[in-house]
């Protein structure tokens, strides 16, 4: 346990209504205690440690070394046993201004603490126990993440399940070990031959849970990031317009004028609480223009590294041309990519303005319904989805975009145990490394189980297994690793 006390700002410094400040330390109330003058019914006075009470909101004036008010303010007092950190913390809320802040710490320094390093209060947390180092890396993600998606899962893996799953198997590891240890230390003549069956078993059945824990890291990396969407086509075929629709803002410059779009750009979309990141790309064709060219292959680099490509056609274009386009723009295409091929303007097109009545359906049903001639007519590929749409009315394309959402998000998880996005899944690197080493370490006992090796081998390699699901807990002093996890936080957590 530090015997440093600390404070900082545990929020953004700028001007607004409130500051929050905390401070953290075996002597952080006596020393600011002092330089609380607390309300009472005939002004303000100080007050004894024995006076407080825990958990309880005070409104209070904080002094400087004069005596003189620097702020009224409202402080919280917290014991070790129920604090963030495990050890007894107060937290000041001031007025927002950052003047106030500046004064306000140095006075604090003043009393004999110290700013607190980034990721401090966690650290602490971490090394009184209150939280393991899985959990500790969750609030950092939690703080971080930048779609809904990430939120969720950081905040699933704040809770122990993630530690639940591993102590399970821990659990297994042990029962293994204890019966390869009975035959080391006694023998056969004394405990019986070791139940080869069920210990290779058991090591099977291990294998495959650490397996689809290092999967669940695919899924999360999906959820963090979003469904990367690139809008590829023709000039004029419609990208801009569909783009601005489903941002519901002109971010883009939309013209008659074909090339118009020399770039990607990019922004983050929401649709029914999935994560996207939506690109709108210059339109491909044989061009001349220096500039138009070096656009057109920022739009294959961008449609390579995504996980849908949107195709956008025309329906004012003859159907024939864009089938050809359609076959070349597939060609340059990594198999593995994810397509939906949208024939935009159905709504200025007499012939297809039909198809927009009909309701948004799945990628099977819309192979029954009116839609399906005109797939066949355009060529489109059989895994890929199909959608006609008008410039401003997106309800179709929003469909098919929550439905490749939720197809690759499964593809991304489909070996996962749960689909539930806060089920104890990997949120780190770190974390994938110290689950493939213990994985690696059972599969090779097992290959010892099924060779039927000596019980002092098969033994290494689970407590190699053991040791690695320790070390993914943090159950371990190493403060190399530790160092590098915290100082990526930021101050005040």
């Amino acid at each position: 346990m530090s015997t440093d006390n600390v404070f900082a700002l545990a929020c953004p410094n700028g001007r607004g209504a409130l500051h929050l400040h905390r401070v953290s330390g075996p002597q952080s109330w006596d020393l600011c205690l002092p330089s609380l003058h607390f309300r009472t019914a005939y002004g303000f006075s100080p007050k004894a440690k024995k006076d407080i009470t825990p958990r309880r909101a005070y409104h209070a004036l904080f002094l400087d070394e004069k005596g003189s008010t620097l702020d009224d303010v409202v402080v919280t007092f917290y014991q070790g046993s129920s604090s963030f950190t495990g050890e007894d913390s107060l937290e000041i809320t001031s007025h927002g201004n950052p003047l106030i802040t500046v004064t306000l710490h140095s006075r604090l320094r003043g009393l004999g603490l110290s700013d607190a390093k980034p990721g401090e209060f966690t650290h602490r947390a971490f090394l009184n126990g209150k939280l393991d180092l899985c959990q500790a890396e969750a609030i950092a993600a939690l703080i971080d993440a930048e779609t809904m998606g990430g939120v969720k899962v950081a905040r699933g893996a704040t809770d122990e399940r993630l530690a639940k799953r591993t102590q399970k198997l821990r659990a297994s590891l042990i029962e293994v070990r204890a019966q390869l240890e009975a035959q080391i230390d006694f023998g056969e003549d004394d405990v019986g031959a070791l139940p080869w069956e069920a210990v290779t078993a058991q090591c099977r059945e291990v294998s495959q849970q650490l397996h689809t824990l290092e999967l669940s890291f695919s899924r999360t990396q999906f959820l963090q990031r979003g469904l990367r969407t690139a809008l590829v086509g023709p000039p004029n075929a419609g990208k801009s317009s569909l783009f601005n629709s489903l941002l519901r803002d002109d971010r883009v410059i939309v013209s008659a004028q074909a090339g118009t779009t020399r770039d990607v750009v990019k922004e983050r979309l929401a649709i029914a609480q999935r994560d996207f990141v939506l690109a709108d790309t210059a339109g491909v064709r044989s061009t001349e223009d220096t500039l138009e060219a070096l656009g057109i292959a920022r739009t294959q680099k961008e449609a390579e590294l995504s996980d849908l490509v949107v195709i956008v056609l025309s329906a004012e274009e003859p159907l024939d041309s864009s089938s050809q386009l359609l076959r070349q723009i597939l060609q340059r295409l990594p198999a593995a990519i994810s397509v939906c091929v949208v024939l935009s303007k159905c709504d200025l097109s007499e012939e297809h303005r039909k198809l927009l009545a009909e309701p948004p359906l799945s990628r099977e049903g819309n192979r029954r319904s009116a839609w399906v001639p005109l797939r066949k007519r355009l060529g489109v590929p059989e895994k890929a989805l199909f959608v006609p749409c008008a410039q401003e009315n997106v309800d179709h394309l929003q469909q098919a975009l929550c439905g490749a959402y939720d197809e690759l998000s499964q593809q991304s998880g489909e070996h996962s145990s749960s689909r539930d996005d806060s089920s104890g899944h990997l949120i780190s690197q770190r974390q994938r490394d110290e689950v493939v080493r213990a994985r690696k370490c059972v599969e090779q006992a097992l290959k010892l189980c099924e060779q039927r090796a000596y019980p002092e081998m098969i033994a290494s390699e689970i407590i190699a297994c053991e040791q690695a699901l320790e070390d993914l807990m943090g159950r371990i002093d190493v403060d190399e690793i530790f160092n590098n996890i915290f100082s990526s936080f930021c101050i005040g957590k």
